[in-house]
């Protein structure tokens, strides 16, 4: 199993557009990846090997070099290397600070040339994936794409994602490199994270309604190489809580959420209507100001790298109108609380506004609280066959 195929430009792509595919190299030439990785280099995964991690934090050290493991980082593309503030997922530390490439091409030129470049050896591990922290600045190009060569020369497109939101990083950012594992011809894999043509012919500004510049600037942190050995077998995810319907009023905000377990990182991808969502990518999907033409079905598909599961499809229903609940039902309560003889039980009867249900609480004492004893009743006469000896409290309300 490898990362789950997804359009991150927010056109779908192929028969899914969210993470349920598992990522091959044959079907990553036009597709985009993102993983989020909880704690992705602060808690080892079992099995998992870090090849080389690169942490920018000592000045001392080559910005080529990395922090643990043995690789090489250059620039590619005629770019230029700086140092930048760092991710805040580093946590607060003395010096914290992140690689901001700098030297991009002009507008419309020379896509997919231009970034920095890593170096590595595989030897003994069957999955690979690329992890990092990224950050562009809002006239910066927002699509990165990842290139990889077994031999420094034949590249094939490893996958490619819009930053989720300029300025600030897009934290535990996974390409899934497991189609380059094992024994490369040249001893060594070369990736190539590079700036890409946002449609075909230009670069889009990493701000929303802004301007690309070659003066824009990216930021890497955390950049981690990690391996699995072959006999590793991961949990597949699956669905502790699944999303659920919902009613909204236009305007409100909607929140759609899931809950899975297995083994992490999890990749998640909401879809509308069978559309991937752009950036909707965590577990929680909230929709701000919602609109009538938000409503239908949606369903969330998690990934990781034992394989993906897709929810239920759920439907969001956006109202136009205020709701019909003008007044609440009335309750009488009958003559005699008791009419079923040794039984106990007392009918209520009641009337409910016309396709509305209720529910329905009772209580031995004022002073305390009410519990509830039934839902989505319809009709009355609704008969409490439960009731303690005694005196008992009834009410009734609409959902």
């Amino acid at each position: 199993m490898r990362c789950p195929e997804r359009d991150v430009s927010g056109t779908s792509a192929g028969t899914l557009n969210v993470p349920s595919t598992v990522m091959k190299t044959e079907t990553l030439r036009s597709l985009g990846w993102l993983l989020l990785v909880v704690l992705y280099s602060l808690l080892p995964l079992r099995g998992q090997t870090s090849l080389a991690i690169w942490r920018f934090n000592d000045t001392n050290s080559p910005l080529s070099l990395p922090t643990e493991g043995s690789g090489a980082l250059a620039t590619v593309g005629g770019t230029h290397l700086e140092l930048a503030a760092g991710s805040p997922a580093e946590g607060d530390i003395p010096s914290n600070y992140s690689l901001a490439v700098a030297g991009f091409p002009a507008a419309g030129k020379s896509p997919a040339t231009a970034g920095i470049e890593l170096r590595f050896s595989p030897t003994g591990q069957a999955r690979l994936h690329l992890g990092l922290d990224w950050y562009a600045t809002g006239s910066a190009s927002r699509r990165l794409r990842v290139d990889a060569a077994e031999d420094g020369q034949i590249f094939t497109t490893v996958g490619s994602l819009v930053i989720a939101k300029d300025g600030s990083f897009t934290n535990d950012v996974c390409f899934d490199l497991s189609d380059f594992a094992g024994s490369p011809v040249a001893g060594d894999i070369v990736l190539r994270i590079v700036s890409d043509f946002d449609s075909s012919t230009n670069y889009v500004a990493a701000k929303p309604d802004g301007k690309y510049s070659p003066s824009g600037k990216w930021r890497f942190d955390r950049i981690v190489v990690t391996g699995w050995p072959a006999d590793w077998q991961p949990a597949p995810p699956a669905f502790t809580v699944p999303p659920v319907s919902q009613t909204n009023r236009p305007g409100t905000t909607a929140l759609l959420q899931g809950e899975v377990r297995g083994q992490a990182p999890f990749w998640f991808q909401w879809r509308h209507e069978g559309t991937n969502l752009p950036a909707a990518n965590q577990n929680q999907l909230r929709l701000s100001r919602v609109k009538v033409s938000q409503a239908g079905l949606y369903d969330l598909i998690v990934t990781n790298i034992a394989g993906a599961i897709t929810s239920s499809p759920v439907r969001l229903s956006v109202t136009s109108s205020a709701p019909t609940n003008t007044a609440p039902p009335i309750l009488v309560i009958p003559a005699k609380l008791s009419t079923a003889g040794d039984t106990g039980a007392s009918e209520l009867r009641f009337e409910i506004p016309p396709g509305r249900t209720c529910s329905i609480w009772s209580t031995d004492n004022l002073g305390g609280a009410f519990q509830r004893i039934a839902t989505a009743i319809q009709f009355s006469p609704y008969s409490d066959t439960n009731r303690s000896a005694g005196c008992r409290f009834y009410r009734i309300t609409l959902p």
